[in-house]
Formats: structure tokens, C-alpha cells, sequence
């Protein structure tokens, strides 16, 4: 009976040996977990070459005999058959390489063998009826031939080990020739040595090597792996004709007169001034040749909208009242990015020489939980700094605003050999301050404009004085039509420079022209900039200046708390750094020298350092506008807000500025404070703000800095990194089985030693599921879903409701199943949690008081798709009750949750 390989699916074959090669060549670096189950053998392997060793050292009686006996099961936490997934929606997950002890690949056999699965079934073989006796060995070793041996050969598995090597792991150039050229010689010299023990024994055989026809030239004709490819040439010229390359457009700006050296001469020559973009009509066309990409984003799952709660921009007025998506709600949804990088040392001789502006995009399209993921944000232009401010950005825009109008029209693509007519449009541009006002035309240094806000006129001293969007004037786009004629029909430059200071902009931006975007209402402020490089820094420096000043604690002390504080793993990712001492001394320039990660986690803790560790009153007047911020804070941070909340912060934010300016009357408002005060407004229009903050964004700045650093090449730099971007974006979907996008989906953690029947006896309890069901079942001590990672007895976890409060629980063991459902295996993981007795939410350091459970083994079995929030949280007992902050408010979570894992 023919073996069925349950990796791909697609592999039969009659023998053990055959199965053995087809998965050590065809999955040698796949992700999986395969059990021997030969004679009832239970071990576990991670690794096919262990795999491999194993069952040649061990099975050799096995390996020609053709049984009816099944040899081979993979444990698929990676199930490509199974539909509708409850933890991903139907997408398909995958289960990472076991902890780093356990992928260490050493002679011994059991090095990475895990536990024995005693309860593994094996997977049903194919029937023999489907193939005939008389030529099912013939078709099998035909097949094997085909797909093990003459695919070695092909160019395609070179190609991507080696552009695996160079663009996901950051080896550099000279690195990755010197590879090539390594392995061929080591495979030549493996070929000679298997050529000469083959005469040998041919010899021994009384055959001489000479008589047997074709042998030598089947060693004459040996193809090196890398012959043709060990170029950076031939291997970029391989991609581009056989793979979706999109090649980086060059476009040319405009020439000067530059000295050059030629021939160890100085010459005056033209120079033409260029920046590299690249198509976004073709970028997202190869970024939806990926299978599992292309049904993620035309997934026809439908949500029910409420209008009570905004989760998704596609809440957002924006979105509702778009000339495009109201009638096509699937069409593409594109928000661009813009930001200034550094590549060079910032306090070097070379800072500012070598300053990119750099373009991003995404597609809102794409579900929540894959929009972060930086292989998701896309490369759109790179240009130099020096030539944006020669040129202007319309020069870039224009570009962009060519793809925009194709896109509107419609723009024929091909997916699967078939062309499909697809339509999208700009939905939001998101940025610091300085790059929204330099996208959209207005002043980028705010300081100098009369009019310092892009969505309204209020000047500084109105600024001072109203504090509600109400009691400023909006702008409008006939507004800013009619202010930019007026500059430019200005009749002397001396007033069209009054004009620019008066109006707060610049110039005319081509976004003006862009298809169905308005450049007033579509710029959303970015609350990574204005919240926690901004107004929080600001606020809590001077909070914390006046409780040094009353006495009430010291930076010492805070410092200390700071530094020996016994934070979470989650948040120790981020811990913050201790504050500078001369900060509250004579220097009102420093700032509290914090990432913007850090902040958030220095800034939710706070309450809890000042009240808790520090006895500070919680009734102080200072204290309580610190945790009045807060609260604001995480209102603006959650991802679910509803109409009634959105009412309240509009109260809220006024009320708290009139109380910044009873406490610290000699302090202004400055203009990020008064961004605040639109941000209830922007949320009505685009949803929660978290769906189109900036941080994100610049970790993908992380990749453009460590490409050129490996390069060490900055002639050209620019042209440099956008080519090494569009070949790694190329790269990405080189794979048909895996993409990126889905790293960290879902990766498991070490098993456990365990009890299965009671495990299988417990799901029967709690959910009433048929233990025949459950198929395959783990304990583990860690899970990753979608990037997040849960380990058991070092988290709480969030998973009910009662009486309008959140229920937690301390995670105390993972079971990850695969459960059969309509004759496919679907995967489920369950969190064991030690539940808590949820009090109160503390006003005071804004967290959850909890109370442990008074019988240990008061335990509750969840769904993942039931938590309220998808990321670990912490619990801190302090004094007598244990105290559990969470990052954003959850109270329109809680009410809105009875549904769906999407909205978080």
C-alpha cells in the first residue's frame, strides 16, 4: 500500500526509504514534527536529517519492505486541509522550531527527539485499489526520480537557499558568493570521493567501470548547484525572468553641474538628480501572488457592523462615505507613510549627508493581525533628503498620484494565469507631525506659522485660551483652495510669505489631486508622536518637577522604583531607563531620554510607582492630573471605542487642558496638546487610532539601515537600498508554502509531560467535546500567537466578563489539539487558567484590583478566541491586593466582546 507523505500531500511512495529521501530533500527546511511510528516506534523529530539518521540507524529492516502498514505521521499543528481555523479565521497557521536546545542537530540520534506521543494515530494510506499492483512501484520510483533527484538540480532550490541566506538573514554580498562557491567545491569534491567508491566497488564486483555504458558521463555531466548562480548577476538575472520581480523605477528630477574626477582629473560634468520608486500597482499585484496573502485579503468574510462601537477603519466615517468603497468596499485600501532616516551616526561627520525620505505602504485589506507584521508594509519610493528640499515633494507625489488614478480606473491583474480588473484608492496618509505637514503643504515648523494646526485656523493664543474643537474654525478644502490662489497670485514675494505665515502653508500639494482624498479630513494624527513624544513627556515632566519640589519623593527614589521594579516579561521587553538627574536641574531641553515603547510602559506604571511604591497621595492635585491623563491615554490607545466614550473624550480633553493651565499657569499649550483635543473627531473618522499609528512603520526603518550598513557601499545609496528592497520583497514570495507575513502565527513551545486522558477527559467536561474526537493533544510550556508569546505560570491572561468588569486568570497550562470536525483535523489551543476574583478598577494607579482564588484548584479552561485581550498581561501585588494594568482602557472591549477575536 502506498505511503503517503502528509507534509506536502502530494509524495506517494511503496517503500520507507523512498518516503525517508523524498522528506529529507523535499523538506529539509520545512517547520514540522514527525513521528516515527515504524514498529511502533514513539519518537518525535523536529529535523529531517535527524530524522533521516534515525530511521537508517534503527529501521533498516523496514526500509524496502512494502507494507500495508502506515509509517509515517506528522503531527500538523499545520493542517492545509482543515477549514474554518478558530484561532485564525480559516488561515492557515504553522507551528515553529521547537525552543533553541531542542533544534541543536548533534550526531546523537535523540538530541532533538521530543517526548514520546503514545496516542499518535497513524494517517490513513492511500487505498491500493487506486493504484494497480502490477505498476504502482513503477509510477511511485518514477515519481521519486522525478522530484528528488532531477529537482536537485534545478536552479529554483539554489536560488532560494541562497537568497534566503542573503535577504531574511542580512549576509552581505561577498558572503553569499563565497557560499556558493563553497558548496559547489564541497559537492564536487562529495561527487569525486562517491565516484571513486563506485569504480571500487565495481571492481570488487568483477565489473569494470569502463564497461558499464554512460556511467562515466553521468558523472561528466554532474551539474554543481550553483553552476551559472555564483554571481550576484547571473542570480539577480535568474530572479527577474523567472520569478514576480518589480524592478525600482528611475525617476530623474532634474540635472546639475558637478565636479567629478576622471582620470585623476576634476571635470565639470551634468549630473542628473534622481530618486527610485516603485510601482505600487505592480508592488501589490506581486505581493498578492502568494496564495495564502491573495485569499486573506478577498476573504469574503462579512462583519456585522455596529454602530454603537468603531473597531477597524472600515468603522470610521472615512471609509463609509468614500466615493470608492461605499460602492466597492473590497477594493484596495491603501495607506501611505512617509519619514525622514538617518543611515549614518547622527552625532557623526556624515549626519545629514547621507538623510533618506523614505515612502511606505499597506493594505488596510489585510486582516488585523497580519498588518503589522513588517513584511506587510511596502517599500514605495527613496529619494535624498538634499533633493526634497531642491525639488519639493510634489515631485514624488505626482508619481504616486499616477498609480492612484490608474488604480481608481482599474487596474488588470494576474492572479493564477487569470487577469482580474482591481480598483483601490489612498484611504489615509499617516506620519510625524513634520511629515504630514510636508505631505499635505503646510508649515512644517509649526513654530513659525500664524496658523499652526492642519485642521483648524486657530492661532497661539487662541490655542491658550479653547481647548474644544467646537470653538475652532475648521478648515476646509475650499478654504485651502482659496488660500493657495491667494499666495500664488501674490504680487510680491514679501507677501507671499506673510501670506504662507499667516495661513500655516507652504505650497500647493499634488495630494490635492490625488483621486478621492482630501488632504484636510485623511491625514489622521499619529498618537505615537503627539501622546508619547509629545504631550506625555511634557505633562509628566512637570508633574513630576513639582512632587520633587513639594518634597513628596525624589528622582532617587524613583529610580530606584524604576530600576528594581519586578516587571513582567512582557513588559520588561521595554523597561524604562532611569531619568536623568540634571533633567529637573538647569536644562529644560532634555527630555525623559524614552523610546516611545518604553514610554508606554514607564507612563502606564507610573500611578502605580508614585502611590504604591512611593506613598505619594493619590488626592494630590498633581498625582491626580497625571492619572486624569492617563486614563485619556488609554481610552485613545484601545481598539474598541464606542459613540458613548467618543462623547466623554470630547469632555475629557478640554477639561484636562483647563486644568493644565490652573496648574502650571506659566506653562503654554503647546501644539501638540491642542492635536489632542481633535483626536475624539479623527477617531469618528478612522476608528480606533491604533490602526493607523506610526509604529510600526519605523521598525521597518530597521531593514533600509541594516542593508546599508552591510553594504558599506553608499555611492548611490539610495538607488542601492530601493534595488536590495525590491529584491527582498521579490524574495519573500520565492516559497509557495510560506510567506513571512505569517512568522509567528502560531508557534509552540516544548511539550510537557502529561496526563492525555485527563486531558482529553477535561475538554470533554468544560466544551462537551467527544473524546474520539481529539485526535492529538500537548501540553507546551510557551505559545506565540500572532507575535505575541504566552508562557504558562508567567502571565495573566483576560477572558470574561462580569459585572461590566474584566475577568482574569493566571495562565497555568496550554493544551494545543487537533480536533476532527466534518472529516478534517482543525487545530484548537486552550489556556488553563488559575482564575481571579476581579474587585474594582482602581482610579488611583489605574489597574484592576484582583483577588486570588481562595481554592488552589479553582480552575477555569478557555477558548484563545474567547481572551479580551491578545497579548500577556502582569499582576503586581502591592500591599495586601494584587493589581493588574492593562495598556488601554477595556471598558467598550468588555461591552463589545461577546463576539469576535477580530476586533482586538
Amino acid at each position: 500500500m502506498p505511503l503517503k507523505c502528509v507534509i506536502c500531500n502530494s509524495f506517494y511512495a511503496l517503500t520507507l526509504r523512498l518516503l525517508v529521501y523524498h522528506i529529507r530533500n523535499e523538506h529539509c527546511d520545512g517547520t514540522f514534527r514527525i513521528s516515527c511510528n515504524v514498529d511502533g516506534c514513539p519518537n518525535i523529530y523536529t529535523r529531517s536529517n535527524s530524522y533521516y539518521r534515525h530511521v537508517f540507524r534503527n529501521h533498516q529492516d523496514s526500509l524496502d519492505s512494502v507494507s500495508d502498514r502506515p509509517v509515517s505521521q506528522t503531527i500538523q499543528f499545520l493542517n492545509q486541509q482543515s477549514s474554518g481555523n478558530e484561532l485564525h479565521n480559516g488561515t492557515r497557521s504553522r507551528t515553529s522550531e521547537c525552543e533553541e536546545e531542542i533544534e541543536i542537530d548533534n550526531a546523537n540520534d535523540h538530541d532533538d527527539m521530543q517526548l514520546p506521543q503514545t496516542e499518535i494515530e497513524a494517517h490513513n494510506a492511500l487505498p491500493a485499489a487506486n493504484l494497480a499492483d502490477h505498476n504502482a512501484n513503477e509510477v511511485i520510483e518514477q515519481d521519486h526520480d522525478e522530484r528528488t533527484y532531477k529537482d536537485f538540480h534545478e536552479k529554483e532550490k539554489p536560488i532560494n537557499f541562497i537568497v534566503n541566506l542573503k535577504e531574511f538573514h542580512g549576509v552581505k554580498e561577498t558572503t553569499a558568493h563565497t557560499v556558493a562557491t563553497g558548496v559547489d567545491s564541497f559537492v564536487r569534491q562529495t561527487v569525486d570521493i562517491l565516484q571513486h567508491k563506485i569504480k571500487n566497488t565495481l571492481e570488487q564486483a568483477g565489473i569494470g567501470a569502463d564497461t558499464v555504458p554512460g556511467l562515466q558521463q553521468q558523472f561528466d555531466d554532474f551539474e554543481l548547484p550553483f553552476d551559472g548562480l555564483q554571481t550576484k548577476y547571473a542570480r539577480q538575472k535568474y530572479i527577474k525572468q523567472n520569478y514576480y520581480y518589480v524592478a525600482p523605477e528611475e525617476v530623474v528630477l532634474g540635472e546639475q553641474l558637478k565636479y567629478v574626477l576622471r582620470n585623476k582629473k576634476r571635470i565639470l560634468d551634468v549630473k542628473e538628480d534622481k530618486f527610485w520608486y516603485i510601482p505600487i500597482c505592480k508592488s501589490i499585484e506581486q505581493l498578492l501572488q502568494n496564495k495564502d496573502i491573495y485569499r486573506l485579503v478577498f476573504d469574503k468574510r462579512t462583519r456585522q457592523f455596529d454602530n454603537n462601537f468603531y473597531c477597524d477603519v472600515s468603522d470610521g466615517s472615512i471609509f463609509r462615505e468614500h466615493a470608492l468603497f461605499s460602492v466597492h468596499p473590497n477594493a484596495f485600501q491603501i495607506l501611505l507613510y512617509f519619514d525622514d532616516i538617518e543611515i549614518c551616526n547622527p552625532l557623526g561627520k556624515k549626519a545629514g549627508v547621507h538623510k533618506l525620505g523614505v515612502f511606505y505602504y499597506s493594505l488596510l485589506n489585510l486582516p488585523l493581525e497580519y498588518r503589522s507584521k513588517t513584511p506587510s508594509i511596502r517599500l514605495v519610493a527613496i529619494i535624498k533628503r538634499k533633493n526634497i528640499k531642491t525639488y519639493g515633494m510634489n515631485t514624488v507625489l505626482q508619481r504616486i498620484n499616477d498609480d492612484l488614478i490608474a488604480l481608481e480606473s482599474g487596474v488588470l491583474m494576474n492572479f493564477n494565469e487569470q487577469q482580474t480588473l482591481l480598483k483601490g484608492a489612498l484611504i489615509g496618509f499617516c506620519g510625524d507631525t513634520l511629515a504630514a505637514h510636508e505631505f499635505a503643504g503646510f508649515k512644517e515648523g509649526v513654530g513659525f506659522a500664524y496658523q499652526k494646526c492642519r485642521h483648524c485656523e486657530c492661532t497661539f493664543d487662541v490655542m491658550q485660551a479653547h481647548f474644544a474643537e467646537k470653538n475652532f474654525i475648521l478648515r476646509s478644502l475650499p478654504r485651502y483652495d482659496q488660500q493657495v490662489e491667494e499666495m500664488l497670485n501674490a504680487q510680491t514675494i514679501g507677501m507671499r510669505k506673510r501670506l504662507s505665515s499667516a495661513y500655516g502653508i507652504t505650497r500647493r500639494s499634488t495630494a490635492r489631486d490625488f483621486p478621492h482624498f482630501n488632504l484636510i479630513t485623511m491625514i489622521p494624527e499619529d498618537i505615537m508622536h503627539i501622546l508619547f513624544e509629545g504631550v506625555v513627556i511634557y505633562e509628566t515632566k512637570l508633574v513630576l518637577a513639582k512632587l520633587f519640589e513639594d518634597g513628596l519623593c525624589t528622582i532617587k527614589q524613583l529610580n530606584y522604583v524604576i530600576e528594581n521594579f519586578p516587571y513582567g516579561y512582557k513588559h520588561k521587553e521595554c523597561k524604562p531607563n532611569c531619568i536623568p538627574e540634571k533633567l529637573f536641574v538647569d536644562d529644560d531641553t532634555m527630555t525623559l531620554k524614552q523610546s516611545s515603547s518604553s514610554m508606554i510602559v514607564f507612563f502606564r506604571l507610573l500611578p502605580i510607582f508614585l502611590v504604591k511604591q512611593l506613598n505619594v497621595d493619590s488626592c494630590n492635585e498633581y498625582v491626580h492630573f497625571l492619572t486624569e491623563l492617563c486614563e485619556i491615554v488609554q481610552i485613545i490607545m484601545a481598539p474598541v471605542i464606542s459613540v458613548e466614550t467618543i462623547q466623554m473624550l470630547k469632555v475629557l480633553i478640554p477639561s484636562h487642558l483647563r486644568q493644565f493651565k490652573h496648574l502650571f499657569p506659566d506653562q503654554n499649550i503647546m501644539p501638540k496638546q491642542h492635536y489632542m483635543g481633535h483626536l475624539p473627531y479623527i477617531i469618528e473618522k478612522y476608528g480606533p487610532l491604533v490602526r493607523v499609528w506610526c509604529m510600526r512603520y519605523e521598525s521597518k526603518h530597521q531593514f533600509l539601515k541594516e542593508s546599508a550598513g552591510n553594504s558599506r557601499n553608499f555611492q548611490n545609496l539610495e538607488k542601492s537600498l530601493s534595488e536590495r528592497s525590491a529584491m527582498y520583497e521579490c524574495a519573500l514570495n520565492l516559497s509557495d508554502s510560506y510567506h513571512p507575513i505569517f512568522q509567528n502565527e502560531l508557534n509552540i513551545g516544548r511539550s510537557l509531560p502529561s496526563d492525555l486522558r485527563e486531558g482529553k477527559n477535561t475538554l470533554n467536561a468544560f466544551f462537551g467535546i467527544e473524546i474520539n474526537s481529539i485526535k492529538h493533544l500537548h501540553y507546551v510550556s510557551w505559545i506565540v500567537i500572532n507575535g505575541q508569546k504566552f508562557i504558562s505560570k508567567k502571565c495573566v491572561v483576560a477572558f470574561g466578563e462580569s459585572d461590566g468588569l474584566p475577568e482574569f486568570g493566571q495562565l497555568c497550562t496550554i493544551l494545543v489539539t487537533q480536533e476532527e470536525k466534518n472529516e478534517n483535523l482543525e487545530q484548537f489551543v486552550y489556556f488553563e487558567l488559575k482564575m481571579f476574583q476581579t474587585i474594582c478598577f482602581d482610579e488611583a494607579t489605574q489597574s484592576h484590583i484582583v483577588k486570588p482564588p481562595r481554592q488552589e484548584h479553582n480552575t477555569e479552561l478557555v477558548r484563545v478566541s474567547s481572551i479580551f485581550v491578545p497579548f500577556p498581561l502582569h499582576a503586581y501585588k502591592l500591599d495586601e491586593n494584587v493589581y493588574i494594568p492593562v495598556t488601554y482602557d477595556m471598558t467598550d472591549v468588555v461591552k463589545q466582546k461577546k463576539g469576535s477575536l477580530y476586533c482586538l
